[in-house]
């Protein structure tokens, strides 16, 4: 395991690299001479970070108070930051403040030191209020009550056993997880007044006071004595660190001390001894210092040389008095006054006239052996040397001023070998030289591009379309004959079988096999642009970069091409190349682009999607002439030949600069409340939730539901990328962009479990490992005992509904009995009726029919019985029209029961005087 390094501030390390600035003699020599007069000039940045990536925060931006005093990174990812105002926790976006006092507000606490212990507590020393331990949502405080020594605790340190070293104005205190342990000067401290705790990797407790340094070994406190070579007085030290290869370094006066190879580093005048304090110091993961000064700013410490750092043109003014370096490589400068500084890895530099390199464009470049890189630059000439120095060739080989060298290579035997425009081919080993002409045999003089066949020989192809093969002193010509088209060869590229690629001014790829070159592509496949660039991958695959045609791909017989319309960044595509890592790299003219190998093989599998690459620099190519432009070192460096000069990019900075970063679900707000911190111990605004297996219920009234998350990369927050998915809602993940929270409105009952992953450009998606279930309460009408309620309502509502049902039915059913029975009765009485009227009547008639009969034999007259017997057929016809209206259904209105009743009273009434 590996540990913070010494108090005042703990400093991972597990980093990225920063590298000062070349060695420039020139600036060293100035800034020597200006330091005599009171001025501050150093280097710069060189292999690691530029000037101007710095970021600084300020109380503006959240930050509690812009004296910093204590930095560190937990390795949950958090940046931790004590002020002279209190403590903050930052993600790379925003600071959250955390309270430590019962009175609810840290606004005078006054962090002096921070220290994560090997259980992951959180020890926070103050400068007047005692010790803070923060450890599973909980908050500790210890002070002279609970048997710390001292209120003021000066540095914090943790071993490896899980015991805290704390350093106190009155001495120091071991915490064993029980109790505090006290050591003073009657215990063997050179003074009271610790000024530093360091626990090195060895184990070893190195204690640093005022008068002296000590350490702690098997239970004692033993003195440790040096000579510092000091003059007139005994220096103040405010710390010790023990660096990985075991050297041991003291530092706090006005020099470094080497205490095992016993050397003093001076970085300071003896005019400012008074003044001046280096206060902090940081080891990065390559094993250089970095100091951090009062009155000097900042200075890197590599190879026994002070390299001080300058931000923009001038040196940092105010006193840097922490330091950390994050997992990331990002380098954090606690200062007093001056705010939170951050120091961004870059892994670009532009090499010019810092390195003895002229202000113009390279036309040509390339690698020889050791590393050494050849740079050509038009009318300066010829110029080689490494990342640091360049210097110009001398001799008859730095050619003419007015030559135009278009491609250089370099082949294994160790020869340099310089195509021109108009002067042909130049060579160089050691001290010989060679000059190929056409009087040597050369067709042309203008050497459009160059490539070695990897046996001391040279491939040239020249404007007129002929390709030359230099071996040995033998010179071979190719042209229209071995099949070239006669057209400019303006690319030549090794290939991995057979002979080289080649490529015309009209578009046009072949192959050498065999003294005859081949065509793989015709013209018009790459639209009859030029081709500017030829690669042949790891796999075979060959990429082609044209001058107005875009990037095209030939995987066995499958050519894919991307252009401006389907995503490329510009048409112009000069250079194309592959790291170790099998990333893809394209010079183009809007700037230099990486595609990492996922996704040159996702383009390849999908070429309908828009191609997605990623801008490293915008420093773009210029093609006034055809030319090398990119080429890959030993070291994993790349060098691109571009208009703003000579650039470097180191990929394997790249590479670990996409390491894997944590996401967290940080609080979640519910209805509008306070926020419910979700990350594991965390003592904001409310208790931690655990968040265990069973969901965490929300209230029944749930109306707002907000979800807070974030993603701990420090390189470029701003850019992260975020998606969620809430289970129980969405099927698929839904992209947030750059929003760090999500809030729903209104949620239906059920139980949901909310998911969110991130992403950088240069990275897969991360998600969170604090995944937050819950469950949104069913109503109470919803609930089961409410339906089984409902239930039992239901059947005795049907029940009732039967039963009303069943009797409306009996009812009518009776009804329609009684009726029957009423018309049964009726019909009685009309047959009753009918008997009684019309068989008297009938009766009557034939009485007197037979009446009438025997008086007429009788010969009397028989008027008045006729009369009789008609009078009692009219009446019983009547009587039997009354029966048929009384039993015709159509009858039964009533309009026709009063029409027959006004009929009946004008007959009733037709014979009295009573009018009707």
């Amino acid at each position: 395991p590996e540990h913070p390094p010494p108090v005042p501030v703990s400093c991972p390390e597990r980093m990225l690299s920063f590298v000062p600035a070349g060695r420039q003699w020139l600036l060293i020599l100035i800034g020597s001479l200006l330091g005599y007069c009171g001025l501050a000039v150093g280097a710069d940045f060189d292999r690691g970070t530029m000037p101007q990536s710095q970021q600084v925060w300020r109380t503006t931006e959240g930050l509690p108070a812009d004296s910093v005093t204590a930095i560190i990174q937990t390795r949950d990812g958090f940046l931790w930051v004590g002020t002279s105002s209190g403590l903050v926790r930052f993600d790379g976006v925003k600071f959250t403040p955390f309270q430590l006092t019962e009175s609810g507000s840290n606004a005078n606490l006054n962090v002096t030191a921070l220290c994560e212990d090997t259980d992951g507590g959180m020890w926070v020393g103050t400068m007047a209020d005692g010790v803070y331990q923060l450890f599973h949502g909980e908050v500790r405080h210890f002070d002279v009550t609970n048997g710390l020594i001292d209120g003021s605790v000066t540095s914090l340190a943790a071993d490896y056993r899980g015991a805290v070293w704390i350093g106190t104005k009155a001495g120091l205190n071991l915490w064993n997880g029980r109790e505090f342990r006290a050591f003073t000067v009657d215990n063997g401290l050179p003074d009271k007044n610790i000024t530093g705790v360091n626990v090195a990797r060895s184990g070893t407790v190195w204690i640093t006071t005022r008068l002296g340094m000590c350490r702690y070994i098997s239970g004692h406190i033993v003195p440790y004595d040096f000579q510092t070579d000091s003059q007139g007085r005994r220096p103040e030290y405010i710390g010790a660190y023990e660096d990985r290869h075991g050297n041991l370094w003291a530092f706090g006066d006005t020099y470094l001390i080497n205490l095992t190879e016993g050397k003093r580093f001076n970085y300071f005048r003896n005019s400012e001894t008074a003044s001046v304090r280096i206060w902090s110091l940081c080891e990065s993961h390559d094993g250089r210092l970095w100091v951090g000064t009062s009155g000097r700013g900042l200075a890197c410490l590599e190879d026994n040389r002070f390299q001080p750092v300058l931000f923009g043109e001038n040196r940092w003014s105010y006193d840097v008095r922490a330091i950390c370096e994050d997992q990331e490589g990002n380098l954090w400068l606690g200062t007093a006054g001056g705010g939170l500084v951050q120091l961004h890895p870059q892994s670009l530099n532009v090499m010019r006239l810092g390195q003895k390199l002229p202000g113009g464009e390279p036309s040509a470049i390339a690698l020889g052996a050791a590393g050494r890189i050849y740079v050509a630059i038009p009318r300066e000439g010829l110029f080689t040397g490494d990342a640091d120095q360049f210097d110009r060739l001398s001799g008859s080989f730095q050619l003419a001023v007015q030559a135009q060298i278009s491609s250089l290579e370099c082949t294994p035997d160790g020869t340099l070998w310089a195509g021109t425009m108009g002067h042909g081919i130049f060579a160089l080993n050691g001290e010989r030289e060679r000059h190929i002409t056409p009087a040597n045999g050369l067709d042309s003089a203008d050497i459009y591009t160059m490539c070695a066949d990897g046996h001391n020989g040279i491939w040239a192809g020249t404007s007129r379309g002929v390709v030359h093969h230099l071996s040995g002193d033998r010179l071979f010509r190719y042209g229209q004959d071995q099949g070239l088209s006669g057209e400019a060869i303006m690319v030549l590229a090794p290939g991995r079988t057979n002979g080289p690629w080649v490529g015309t001014r009209t578009g046009q790829i072949l192959r050498e096999n065999g003294g005859h070159f081949e065509e793989v592509l015709p013209a018009s496949a790459c639209g009859n642009h030029a081709i500017m660039a030829l690669h042949e991958d790891f796999n075979n695959r060959l990429w082609v970069g044209t001058d107005g045609g875009g990037l095209a791909c030939l995987n066995g017989t499958n050519l894919v091409r991307w252009t401006t319309t389907n995503g490329l960044p510009s048409d112009l595509v000069a250079g194309v190349i592959t790291d170790a890592a099998r990333n893809l790299w394209l010079v183009t003219g809007s700037g230099i682009y990486r595609l990492r190998h996922s996704e040159a093989l996702a383009a390849l599998q999908f070429p309908a999607l828009p191609f997605v690459c990623r801008l490293v620099a915008d420093e773009k190519t210029s093609l006034a002439l055809p030319g090398q432009h990119v080429a890959l070192s030993a070291d994993g460096r790349l060098w691109f030949a571009t208009a703003g000069g000579l650039l470097s990019v180191d990929t394997r900075q790249n590479e670990m600069a996409s390491a894997a970063f944590a996401v967290n679900l940080e609080s979640v707000i519910i209805n509008g409340g306070a926020p419910i911190s979700l990350l594991r111990g965390d003592l904001w605004h409310s208790p931690a939730t655990t968040n265990g297996p069973d969901p965490e219920p929300m209230p029944v009234a749930l109306h707002a539901l907000e979800f807070h998350y974030t993603a701990l990369s420090f390189t470029a927050p701003d850019k992260i990328r975020f998606r969620h998915k809430l289970e129980g809602l969405n099927q698929d993940w839904v992209n947030d962009g750059t929003a760090r929270l999500m809030r729903y409105d209104t949620l239906s009952h059920g139980r949901y479990r909310f998911r969110v992953q991130a992403r950088t450009s240069d990275s897969d998606w991360v998600e969170a490992g604090n995944p937050f279930a819950f469950e949104v309460p069913t109503p109470i009408y919803l609930r089961s005992w409410m339906l089984f309620l409902y239930g039992l309502v239901a059947v005795a509502l049907v029940t009732r509904i039967v039963r009303v049902v069943s009797h409306r039915r009996l009812r009518a059913q009776v009804q329609r009995l009684e009726q029957q029975q009423a018309l049964e009765r009726e019909r009685m009485r009309i047959a009753r009726d009918m008997h009684d009227e019309m068989g008297s009547k009938l009766t009557k008639i034939s009485f007197l029919s037979e009446h009438a009969q025997m008086a007429a034999e009788r010969g009397v007259s028989v008027t008045e019985k006729i009369t009789a017997i008609a009078q009692t057929y009219r009446d019983l016809l009547q009587t039997m029209d009354e029966i048929v209206w009384v039993v015709n259904p159509r009858n039964d209105t009533l309009d026709n029961l009063v029409t027959y009743l006004s009929h009946y009273a004008l007959e009733y009434f037709s014979n009295t005087e009573v009018h009707c």
